[in-house]
């Protein structure tokens, strides 16, 4: 059972949160005129997010200190929980993106033909990756499981398992870009359903930090397109090879999350949880 923060505080992180995004686009925005590379203007922005929200709910974090160390209690975190976690966020990806692969190949994709393939790797500089790993791969984790998974959901657990994790996946995805609503919503649907099954943030950090590490030796390294060389890979069996690597991956992801709920039903955890329903929130 998770532990709920009271509705006002749940409303508080929420606004906090959009100004803190508001204030992220102006920096970005303000970072690009000035010729800054568009990956190093989306990672430098984003080092504002963390010190607002601080400061904006200092008194919300304040009060709700018992609930979020609760989210975060270092009992609940294992090496099982740590592997199972990380093997979901690779799957995460891993279907996503051979689905990507299957539907440009077959030409679904939005203004794409179906035609061959092409697969090209080519890295942006070292310093951009490492603070890209910083920013997505640490910072972003944390900020955004504690206020989609910590409070918004925590709080609609009331509504079962599927309104909690439906209602907090599409408050997750509004406040992502327009161009990555299908995978935000994709990801939160997995890592609401990780939270739900651990009650603790351990899982869906996790999940979270290794989905976003994958891209820097993916999307940001490897470019998929029609016929960008002289020797593309046959339309058709790429397509066929990503929709059955996609629908493998899907399979064990689902493995893992049957898993992960396994766990939660150990004598050890279970004696936890007990415990976890008796934590209350200091007034």
């Amino acid at each position: 059972m998770h532990s709920s923060p009271p509705l006002k505080h749940v409303v508080a992180v929420l606004v906090a949160t959009v100004a803190a995004l508001l204030l992220r686009a102006w920096l970005q925005i303000r970072l690009l005129e000035e010729g800054y590379d568009p990956l190093l203007a989306a990672d430098l922005s984003y080092l504002a997010v963390p010190p607002l929200l601080a400061l904006l709910l200092f008194p919300v974090i304040a009060k709700d200190r018992r609930h979020i160390r609760a989210s975060f209690r270092p009992s609940d975190l294992s090496l099982g929980i740590v592997l199972c976690a990380a093997g979901i966020g690779v799957l995460v990806r891993i279907v996503w993106h051979g689905s990507a692969v299957a539907r440009a190949a077959f030409g679904a994709e939005p203004g794409a033909a179906a035609g061959d393939v092409v697969v090209r790797y080519d890295c942006p500089a070292v310093h951009l990756i490492l603070l890209s790993l910083v920013v997505t791969s640490l910072m972003l984790p944390i900020v955004e499981e504690l206020t989609h998974r910590g409070y918004v959901q925590s709080y609609l657990s009331r509504l079962g398992p599927v309104g909690a994790v439906a209602v907090s996946t599409a408050v997750f995805v509004v406040l992502h870009p327009r161009s990555s609503w299908p995978f935000a919503a994709f990801g939160g649907v997995v890592i609401g359903t990780c939270f739900w099954l651990t009650s603790s943030l351990w899982a869906p950090v996790i999940v979270h930090a290794v989905a976003n590490l994958l891209p820097h030796v993916t999307l940001r390294c490897l470019t998929i397109g029609p016929e960008l060389s002289e020797t593309p890979v046959p339309a058709r069996s790429t397509g066929l090879i990503a929709s059955f690597v996609a629908v493998l991956a899907g399979v064990c992801l689902v493995g893992l999350l049957v898993a992960l709920g396994r766990r939660r039903d150990l004598p050890a955890p279970a004696s936890r949880g007990s415990k976890r329903v008796g934590d209350t929130l200091d007034d």
